[in-house]
C-alpha cells in the first residue's frame, strides 16, 4: 500500500513540476523583457541611492544598509530575466549575453559577491 501511495505522490509531484515548467516556458516574451528591465532599473535605482548617501548628497546614512540589502537581493535574480530565446526588439539586451553565457553568469556572480560584501560593510 505504501508503495502505491509513494507512486501516486511521485506522479502528482512530477505532473505539478511539469505544469510549472510548461507555464514558465510559455511566458510571454514581452513579460520576460519587462521583468529583466525592471530588475536592471531596480539595480540602478539602488545604486543611485547608495551613491547619493556615500557622496554625502543626502543625509540618509541609516538607510545605507537597507539599500545595500535591496541591491544584493536584486543581483540574486539577474539571470532569471535572460532565459534562452528571450532576445527581443524592445530590449537593449545584446546577443552576446546568450552567445557568451558563461561570461555573463560569471559577471552576475561577481555582482552578487561584491554586493554581499557591501552589505557586510554597510551593516
Amino acid at each position: 500500500m505504501k508503495t502505491i501511495q509513494r507512486s501516486l505522490l511521485t506522479a502528482a509531484l512530477t505532473a505539478t513540476f511539469a505544469t510549472a515548467a510548461f507555464s514558465a516556458s510559455a511566458a510571454d516574451l514581452e513579460d520576460i523583457v519587462d521583468y529583466r528591465q525592471s530588475n536592471m532599473k531596480g539595480i540602478g535605482g539602488a545604486m543611485g541611492m547608495i551613491a547619493a548617501i556615500v557622496k554625502g548628497k543626502v543625509g540618509f546614512d541609516t538607510a545605507l544598509a537597507d539599500h545595500a540589502r535591496a541591491l544584493h537581493s536584486l543581483t540574486l535574480h539577474i539571470e532569471d530575466g535572460f532565459p534562452e530565446g528571450s532576445l527581443h526588439d524592445d530590449s537593449r539586451a545584446k546577443p552576446d549575453i546568450w552567445e557568451k553565457w558563461d561570461d555573463f553568469t560569471a559577471a552576475a556572480e561577481d555582482a552578487r559577491q561584491a554586493s554581499a560584501e557591501f552589505v557586510e560593510a554597510a551593516e
